[in-house]
């Protein structure tokens, strides 16, 4: 076994299911992913202390590793898109994964009361850099730019929140979303956003001179 694992006790190890280059391993100082069949390892350590696991299932519809700890608690991480990794998309500079689709709602940004917070969506927009950088986001609608999202990307899979939303009242977009029946606008909610109306939009990534793309879904 590798020498990450010197002095620790190997518990409990497990092989995904879609892909067989990833190995899961349980040692009695958290969990650690392998992505070449057991060659390297890293430590799986966003919110997981360093504690005894047990017990590691996948979930195969949802994708779900499911971690049992001493002391009888459950974490849960999506693997969806480490599953994904392959010794091609590590040598690509940029990869961005699918979107999931949002239903749209007209109470998004609403307030019911004066007691209750906004009903506010999200959506994670997943995406693997093959260095750490700057990073931009763009979402765009028939080549209008609806909303910009500058981060710091990390090296491997970054995963950023967006809310929907887009930058500022666009007369543009509203055109595009229009027809001669039927004039849409695009209000301010209750909190004071303006939301994605129902259409196809692009979501573009790009790193230094590297850009790519994925197309997001917001539907009725």
């Amino acid at each position: 076994m590798n020498s990450l694992f010197e002095g620790f006790i190997l518990l409990q190890q497990s092989k995904d299911p879609k892909n067989s280059n990833i190995l899961y391993i349980g040692t009695d100082h958290g969990l650690y992913v392998s992505i070449n069949k057991g060659v390297t390892f890293m430590a799986m350590t966003n919110n997981l202390p360093a504690v005894s696991v047990h017990d590691l299932v996948i979930h195969p519809r949802d994708n779900d590793l499911i971690v049992g700890t001493h002391g009888r608690s459950i974490y849960i991480a999506n693997v969806e898109h480490l599953q994904q990794i392959t010794d091609e998309l590590l040598a690509r500079e940029l990869t961005v994964f699918k979107v999931k689709k949002a239903n749209y709602r007209s109470s998004w940004g609403s307030i019911r009361n004066v007691y209750s917070k906004p009903y506010e969506p999200k959506r994670t927009i997943p995406f693997y850099s093959k260095n750490a950088n700057k990073a931009t986001i763009k979402v765009i609608y028939n080549d209008i730019v609806l909303k910009e999202i500058k981060v710091d990307a990390v090296q491997g899979l970054n995963y950023v929140d967006y809310d929907l939303t887009i930058d500022k009242n666009n007369s543009k977009y509203e055109k595009a979303l229009s027809s001669d029946d039927k004039k849409i606008e695009v209000k301010k909610a209750d909190n004071g956003k303006r939301y994605l109306k129902k259409g196809e939009y692009t979501i573009e990534i790009s790193v230094n001179e590297t850009k790519e793309t994925t197309e997001f879904k917001v539907v009725k």
